[in-house]
């Protein structure tokens, strides 16, 4: 599923970026109170992490990064899977298996899939999942997909499955338990009216005054 190498890596160097920029916020003319996260695929499943994930931040450590808070005020995301627990998602989409993705064992370092259901797969895989932090106090978030909501059978590609509305419904569930804002837009489901898109969700909660579109020219 991340292709830069086994979990959480990934997910801590999305963890160390967000500091970066807050330790650095004078240089890029940025708000250090004012980050928000988006991405695709892999991306958007790191912005949701760090998005529900509690802070990570050290305040008693020597190092500046490790001292900035990760938090983020929201998150917008494309095509995000938001929970690695296979037996879970086998069982959200009512199949005994799905066809492997190309990464599912670098990320876990495996050699099979049978071995997804070892205790330290299943504790490395919730821990990297966004669904399983998710808290009363997380940011308002924004997940879109490309596709419809359809049935998944054990023949479906692993690049249809893993980019499933389906990954989003469950996240909208788990956030509105929380009472946390949510917007879910997929392939053929009614389009949000209070927001555009996601770059102007990110924009109304950042405070942001988007200009009106430059009208075509005829």
């Amino acid at each position: 599923l991340i292709h830069s190498g086994p979990l959480p890596q990934p997910l801590l160097d999305g963890a160390r970026a967000v500091p970066f920029l807050r330790a650095n916020a004078a240089e890029f003319s940025i708000d250090p109170a004012r980050v928000a996260g988006g991405g695709f695929s892999a991306g958007g499943l790191i912005a949701l992490w760090l998005a529900c994930h509690d802070d990570l931040a050290d305040p008693a450590s020597k190092d500046l990064l490790a001292r900035q808070s990760t938090r983020l005020v929201c998150a917008a995301v494309s095509d995000a899977p938001t929970n690695l627990h296979a037996a879970e998602v086998y069982d959200w989409f009512n199949v005994p298996i799905l066809k492997e993705f190309p990464s599912t064992k670098l990320c876990f370092e495996i050699q099979s899939l049978d071995e997804l259901n070892q205790p330290r797969v299943i504790k490395l895989a919730r821990e990297s999942s966004p669904i399983h932090h998710v808290t009363s106090d997380d940011p308002p978030i924004y997940m879109s997909y490309r596709r419809a909501l359809l049935p998944v059978t054990e023949r479906t590609g692993p690049f249809t499955w893993v980019h499933h509305p389906m990954f989003g419904v469950k996240m909208r569930e788990s956030l509105k338990t929380a009472g946390i804002e949510s917007v879910l837009h997929y392939r053929h489901s009614e389009p949000p009216t209070q927001y555009r898109d996601g770059v102007d969700f990110v924009a109304q909660k950042l405070g942001v005054k988007k200009a009106d579109p430059t009208p075509v020219q005829p």
